[in-house]
């Protein structure tokens, strides 16, 4: 297998990890807040797993094109991008951020998410790494 071959897969890997965990063992909870009005709105988890959910399909997707495409410099980087995205979407202050009870569901959604946007940084690396490796060296 090589490089391009494994750096997709385990970018893969991770956009898989990130859509079950959103979805299946660790998805954010469907709570309401009560506004000064009397009427209700999802809180923020809810829009982080939606976000989470996309950023993971288009990280699939990416992965995909890497595992099955040519060699290209950018595609990794692309990927790395993405995963930084994730990375920042659980920061309140940056991105919609996750409940700030330590006991709420999103946080281990928001754990899950970091770990497979780690893995997918560390797959789409494998690839620059390699293809730094590959290129000549100019005298």
């Amino acid at each position: 297998m090589n490089s391009q071959k494994l750096s997709g897969a385990v970018s893969c890997l991770a956009a898989i990890l990130i859509l079950a965990a959103d979805k299946i063992f660790a998805p954010v909870c469907n709570g309401t807040m009560e506004l000064a009005n009397g009427g209700e709105c999802m809180m923020r988890c809810h829009y982080y797993g939606i976000a989470l959910f996309l950023f993971g399909l288009l990280l699939l997707a990416e992965s995909v094109l890497l595992f099955f495409g040519t060699h290209d410099f950018k595609l990794p980087v692309v990927i790395i991008i993405t995963a930084v995205l994730i990375l920042l979407l659980s920061n309140t202050s940056i991105g919609i951020g996750i409940c700030a009870k330590a006991g709420m569901m999103c946080h281990k959604t928001a754990l899950w998410g970091k770990i497979g946007a780690v893995l997918a940084i560390i797959g789409a690396g494998i690839s620059l790494f390699v293809h730094k490796s590959q290129m000549p060296q100019a005298n």
